[in-house]
């Protein structure tokens, strides 16, 4: 019997190295990468790559913004991919 489970679809955010990178470079605002949905930024959050403070309310519906940031261990994972 094998210890490894089936699974289906495509690799996660962070089982992927080039998806973590790409992630966390659209996060820190990298031209040419996109921010990612709130979904991965709250995995991101949960691994420690980000932290999660949350804004200002602007006072319009609706969930208020959060400010996502770069710990750095994420910082560090960006600066040595290649």
């Amino acid at each position: 019997m094998t210890d490894t489970a089936n699974k289906r679809g495509p690799k996660g955010v962070l089982e992927d190295r080039t998806k973590l990178v790409s992630a966390l470079r659209g996060i820190r605002g990298v031209e040419g990468y996109n921010r990612p949905s709130r979904f991965i930024r709250l995995k991101l959050a949960d691994a420690g790559f980000v932290t999660i403070v949350p804004g200002d309310s602007d006072g319009t519906r609706g969930r208020p913004a959060d400010v996502v940031k770069l710990t750095p261990r994420g910082h560090a994972v960006v600066n040595f991919a290649r």
